[in-house]
């Protein structure tokens, strides 16, 4: 230490000597920075930053700020460093540090100007947010410049920075960062924020319509399919395909006419998952949707819906539209027959549809025939002949003959019937049932007169050989 004051001593003696001197106890004392003071101070002259040629040896005694770059200017380049926010405005060619310590402002900080942006910032560039390098959605960029001049690090196809919605790469990690959105597609594209680019974006029970870039809900049974030009997987194209109706429709299934679920007549459809996949809610058991004529439950405020005719009959089953299920679905004075509401009337074939008689005709039916009539037994008198049992036809036979006690004729067809037969005892020729009872023609044609009678022939079998009886009631025309 001695040693190097005498130097110093010494070199203060010459006439220029007070530079080395300085330097030489600049050092001594581990204040580099002293170097240069003492320089300006001895000789009022040193070089200023971006200016040289310096070294790293000589920065002390040769550059106004101590320090000398790579390039052997004086003061730092921006990127370089180190520096402080104190020392930034002296070791610094551009007069800043950042906060990594080196100098100049990253992208992202500032304060910038348009006008300093080429000293302040290391890309050059200041945005209008006066903060350096461009915002997203900001420019003119290139695939080049783009990770120096944009915030974000990467320039689209549009010459601004970031990645415009349908653009990419991107993760759901850098998203925040490098889409002009904010946000990244399951597909590994930008896409809008709460947007969407393809279905995987969506959350369960809706579908993207990639031209929107928008989540929409599955419609409901009767909507038609939507048509999406961009989507092509599955194509929407308002066409019904199995695909398109799995993705936009809540029944997963469309029809012929291209919207959601089927319509009354179509199907397949179940009992069980007809409340799902038919318009109207309801499957029958020819496993299509809507019920049948002649099938329900349905009411009148439900039939448009639930019966393929759109029609409900007052028996709560569906009808034939403009027809009819029973007499009540007709105005007055007409009946039902084979589904269609029929005038009503005292003498016609009323067997296959029902009483369409007026009151108080009743239809009395043999097979395929029926004649409308009405209960007569007050106007006759009916006898019975003794039972003669067979043992050749194992049958009893007898007669019954029919009186007009009436002052009037009656109009044939007369019939009688057989009520409250005797257990096990059955009538072996009668003509048919009425109301549960056998009955016989007694006359088919013609008129009975007053006082004139009609006999016809009975046959019972009585495997018990029980005793036969019945109550008459004779039924005419």
């Amino acid at each position: 230490m001695e040693h190097l004051f005498d130097s110093i001593c010494k070199e203060l003696s010459q006439p220029l000597g007070r530079r080395k001197a300085v330097s030489l106890l600049s050092r001594a004392i581990g204040l580099p920075w002293l170097a240069s003071l003492g320089l300006r101070a001895a000789t009022g002259a040193c070089t200023a930053n971006s200016s040289g040629p310096c070294t790293t040896g000589d920065a002390g005694t040769v550059c106004c700020s101590a320090v000398c770059d790579a390039d052997n200017k004086c003061g730092y380049l921006n990127g370089d460093g180190p520096c402080t926010v104190n020392n930034g405005g002296t070791v610094c060619r551009s007069g800043v540090c950042d906060s990594d310590n080196k100098c100049g402002y990253l992208n992202g900080d500032g304060p910038c100007t348009a006008g300093n942006a080429g000293a302040v910032c290391r890309s050059g560039i200041c945005d209008s947010d006066n903060k350096c390098g461009y915002l997203n959605g900001d420019g003119p960029c290139t695939a080049g410049n783009g990770s120096t001049v944009c915030r974000s690090g990467v320039c689209d196809s549009d010459g601004k920075c970031g990645y415009a919605t349908g653009d990419g790469p991107c993760t759901s990690l850098n998203a925040g960062t490098v889409c002009r959105s904010g946000a990244c597609s399951a597909n590994g594209t930008c896409e809008p924020a709460g947007g969407c680019d393809v279905d995987a974006d969506c959350t369960a029970g809706n579908w993207c319509n990639e031209t929107s870039h928008t989540c929409r809900p599955k419609s409901a049974n009767g909507a038609a399919i939507p048509s999406d030009a961009v989507h092509t997987n599955p194509t929407l194209n308002g066409t019904c395909t199995a695909a398109a109706a799995a993705l936009v429709c809540l029944s997963g299934v469309c029809d012929v006419d291209n919207k959601c679920g089927y319509a009354n007549g179509d199907g397949p459809c179940t009992v069980n998952n007809g409340g799902t996949v038919c318009r109207s809610g309801v499957c029958d058991t020819d496993n299509k949707c809507g019920y049948l004529n002649g099938d329900g439950p349905c009411t009148g405020s439900n039939g448009p819906v639930v019966c393929r005719s759109g029609s409900c009959s007052t028996n709560g089953t569906c009808e034939a539209a403009g027809g009819c299920n029973v007499s009540g679905d007709c105005s007055t004075g007409q009946g039902c027959c084979n589904q269609t509401c029929t005038p009503l009337g005292t003498n016609q074939n009323c067997a296959s549809c029902g009483n369409v008689c007026s009151s108080p005709f009743t239809c009395v039916s043999s097979g395929s025939a029926g004649t409308c009539m009405q209960n007569n037994s007050a106007g006759v008198r009916v006898n019975t002949s003794g039972w003669l049992f067979s043992r050749v036809s194992q049958r009893f036979s007898g007669t019954l003959t029919v009186t007009n006690i009436g002052a009037s004729s009656i109009n044939a067809p007369m019939m009688v019937v057989l009520g409250s037969l005797s257990a096990g005892v059955t009538l072996q020729n009668g003509s048919g049932t009425f109301a549960g009872s056998p009955y016989i023609v007694v006359q088919s044609s013609g008129t009975l007169g007053p006082g004139s009678s009609a006999t016809v022939a009975l046959q019972f079998s009585d495997p018990q050989k029980a005793a036969i009886s019945f109550s008459p009631a004779t039924y005419t025309n």
